[in-house]
């Protein structure tokens, strides 16, 4: 069977590990002749600029890297362009895989490949559209998710279904975890319908549509995403109920967004748990002290209903255990 000419779009460390399981996958009809990532960025505090993830995969391999900026969508035939990058063309680029590539792609380039632009999408679509699909099922307590395989249009998380696979969550999962999974489903739903591409083809036309009525929409997280106010802590380490206006400012504007006016609160405890899960390690759960320091809550476990806070570090300091933390610290008493 002919490889199909494939174009990779991705950015982060998750998505560099997808696309070294298709280079190292001698059973995956495709040869990536382009990598699309975004720009380097000045990281650390000397601001170096550094390489995505995926770039790094690319270059170590010898594949053509570049960004979207720099693309040209003209015929081989048209192309003034004196780069050593294939022009992105139907007649160059048999298929576009887009995994965590960060930025929005724009209509003519969705039509310049020859089969479209293909999208793993780490939630059940049309559940969890956007940036961050696998931190809201967590930080809201979801048993269940999963990944869609999707055909690309126009708007964002909208195209028409190739195949999507459920996957339950586990009460003591984290994100980085979670994705990780995800990934992994991922990757064999995509090998499994490359190689159906180019042996008897797919036909688009026949494609489930989305739910779009139903369809959900998470955001790109902040630093401040983290914040959970010191009295839901102290809930939290009580077991106690708490209000819907109680409920962390992220969780309370996923629901406003999208209209959502039935969701089971759970115990504070589980709140708290739930925001770690889905906060770790990036942006991480915090809580503010009476003297306004910042108070990074870093370790917890759920003991049958119970929150155990195992490590924190107060701004400025260096990270203890709890029961030091409470026992140096007499700023205020998080269980009373």
């Amino acid at each position: 069977m002919k490889k199909l000419r494939l174009a990779y779009f991705g950015s982060p460390d998750f998505s560099a590990e997808f696309l070294e399981k298709i280079l190292a996958d001698a059973h995956v009809p495709v040869e990536v002749v382009l990598v699309v990532t975004q720009e380097d960025k000045p990281v650390g505090r000397s601001q170096t600029l550094t390489p995505s993830p995926v770039k790094t995969v690319a270059t170590n391999h010898n594949i053509p890297v570049t960004y979207i900026s720099m693309l040209s969508t003209l015929p081989p035939t048209l192309s003034l362009r004196t780069s050593t990058l294939p022009p992105f063309h139907p007649s160059t680029i048999d298929l576009a895989l887009v995994f965590a590539y960060g930025r929005i792609i724009k209509p003519d380039l969705l039509r310049a490949s020859k089969h479209g632009f293909w999208n793993v999408h780490p939630s059940l679509l049309p559940q969890f559209r956007g940036a961050s699909p696998t931190v809201y099922p967590l930080i809201l307590g979801a048993d269940q998710t999963g990944v869609s395989l999707m055909l690309m249009d126009e708007e964002m998380d909208h195209g028409p279904i190739i195949e999507q696979q459920s996957y339950p969550i586990s009460a003591i999962q984290t994100n980085v975890q979670l994705l990780k999974d995800l990934a992994t489903i991922g990757y064999t739903l995509f090998a499994e319908n490359v190689k159906k591409l180019g042996q008897e083809g797919i036909d688009y036309a026949s494609l489930p549509v989305q739910n779009h009525a139903t369809a959900t929409f998470t955001r790109p997280l902040t630093k401040d995403d983290g914040f959970i106010e010191l009295s839901l802590v102290k809930k939290a380490l009580r077991n106690e109920r708490v209000q819907s206006q109680e409920l962390p400012l992220i969780i309370q504007q996923y629901l406003g967004r999208n209209n959502i006016t039935e969701y089971p609160i759970p115990y504070a405890s589980h709140i708290v748990y739930n925001m770690f899960r889905g906060l770790h390690p990036w942006p991480g759960i915090w809580t503010q002290m009476p003297d306004g320091k910042r108070l990074k809550i870093l370790s917890v476990a759920l003991k049958k209903q119970d929150l155990v806070i195992e490590i924190v570090q107060l701004e400025g300091k260096k990270p203890v255990s709890f029961e030091q933390f409470t026992r140096a610290y007499q700023l205020i008493s998080l269980t009373s």
